[in-house]
Order: structure tokens, then C-alpha cells, then sequence
């Protein structure tokens, strides 16, 4: 029929504008490709737990809800609504979302049957009220949990443990490190053990170490399931890098 429109455009309600949210996947994907976030464990999130310092976990990305918190403890009202997130701060949160869309997870009200969102520790902020009222406002656009603005870190697939031994002092430190960490990275981490890390050649097995690459980059392997496997302590060996001080006092 001539003059039959193919590809009507598509019309969306005003109110669903305030309701769409970017699903889980397309969240991680645009996280990880405008930033270049840092690797952290589950140690290094716990402790951030305080209101003034507050990180949680969901879905293997770390969020600082710092700025949130602050912005919602100035009325009582929002004071009461950051008491759920504070009492999980340096947590894992997982559970409160939905695996498949990232969003929070929906039950149906007993009392009037609507399907609402499922906050089993009270309300928290950009969720709305449970029912009808005056007082009743759209949620966010983009609520706090699909925000990447408050993504900063991301968690580690696996934790490694090494020892580094200062071979001019003799003195040993034993780390936990991201297995996605450099070694530059590690070096950072073991500054808080020698201030002049930068001052020294770091090798293993005899060879030199590349500083840009993981361990595993560097053939320094985690042998660990191996020795489970042999009913053996998984903690059997730990890799040793071993540093060679360079006559080189500079702290960068």
C-alpha cells in the first residue's frame, strides 16, 4: 500500500524516561572502557567503612558511595536512608541486585501487589516508596548503583601471595597482590616496607623482571591448586622475588 510507513518511529511514555536503565553488561562494558580502574581485594575494600569513607561491592565492581553518603545525611529523612548502605560499608552488596540486569531486585508488596523493589534492610536512596502518596516522586534516571561515577576499582579474579626478599639486608616481606598487578604495581605496594624500592634490580629464578607485566607474565606461575591436588598445603611454596640493590638512593 503506497504511503504505509514501514518504520513508525517509537514513541516512549514520559514517565518511562525516568525508569530506563542501562543493563548490567553495557554498565561493565562502559566502566571498563572509559576507565582505567585499578585491581583491588576484598582486604583492601573492608577497610573502607565508615561514613566518611565508604566502599562497597556489587558484582565484582567497587563503588565509593563517599559523595552519597554526604549528600544524604544532611536531612533526617536521608540520614535514616544511608543507615542500610553504612552498615554493609566495605561489603559485598551483590545480593541486593538482580545478576541478569543489575538492577535492584523487585518482590511483590504483600499489601497491595504491586511489584516494587526488594530492600530487606530499609529503604536506601533512588528507591521509592513502596506505595502510593502524596509524597511519591519518579526515581532517578540513573540511580546510584547503575551510576559509573561511583565506580573506582574493580575486584580481583584471584589473590597471589609472594615473599620479597631484600638481598642486602636480608630482611623478607610476605604480600597478598592482585594476580592482575604489574610488578611496578607490586613495587608500589612494597614501599610501605622499604621506601628505596625503586633503588633496586627485582628478578626471580636468576632473571631479570619485567616491570609493565603480572606475574604470570613474568612465568612466576600459581602453583597452588597443584599442591591441593597432591594433598599438600596450598601454601607450600610461595614464589620469592629477590631484589639486588642497584647503589641507587632516588625515591620516585
Amino acid at each position: 500500500m503506497s504511503g504505509e510507513i514501514k518504520n513508525p518511529p517509537k514513541t516512549i511514555s514520559p514517565f518511562l524516561k525516568y525508569i530506563e536503565t542501562p543493563s548490567l553488561q553495557d554498565l561493565r562494558t562502559k566502566v571498563v572502557e572509559n576507565k582505567k580502574l585499578p585491581f583491588v581485594m576484598v582486604r583492601d575494600v573492608v577497610l573502607h567503612n565508615k561514613p566518611d569513607d565508604c566502599w562497597v561491592i556489587i558484582f565484582g565492581l567497587v563503588r565509593d558511595l563517599t559523595p552519597l553518603i554526604e549528600e544524604y545525611q544532611n536531612s533526617p529523612e536521608g540520614k535514616d536512608m544511608v543507615k542500610p548502605i553504612l552498615a554493609f560499608a566495605g561489603k559485598d552488596i551483590s545480593h541486593w541486585f538482580d545478576a541478569r540486569t543489575g538492577d535492584m531486585k523487585r518482590h511483590v508488596h504483600p499489601i497491595t501487589g504491586a511489584l516494587v523493589q526488594w530492600t530487606p534492610h530499609g529503604r536506601i536512596p533512588h528507591v521509592g516508596i513502596e506505595t502510593a502518596g502524596t509524597d511519591w516522586t519518579p526515581p532517578p534516571r540513573l540511580p546510584w548503583w547503575m551510576d559509573s561515577r561511583y565506580v573506582v576499582a574493580r575486584l580481583t579474579a584471584q589473590e597471589r601471595q609472594i615473599r620479597i626478599l631484600n638481598m642486602l639486608t636480608g630482611l623478607e616481606a610476605q604480600l597478598c597482590v592482585c594476580a592482575e598487578d604489574t610488578i611496578n604495581q607490586i613495587q608500589e605496594r612494597y614501599l610501605q616496607f622499604n621506601a628505596h624500592a625503586h633503588s633496586y634490580l627485582w628478578t626471580y629464578d636468576r632473571r631479570p623482571l619485567q616491570m609493565d607485566k603480572t606475574l604470570q607474565g613474568n612465568r612466576i606461575y600459581d602453583e597452588r591448586q597443584t599442591f591441593e591436588d597432591l594433598e599438600m598445603p596450598a601454601t607450600f611454596y610461595v614464589p620469592c622475588l629477590m631484589l639486588y640493590f642497584k647503589d641507587d638512593l632516588s625515591q620516585m
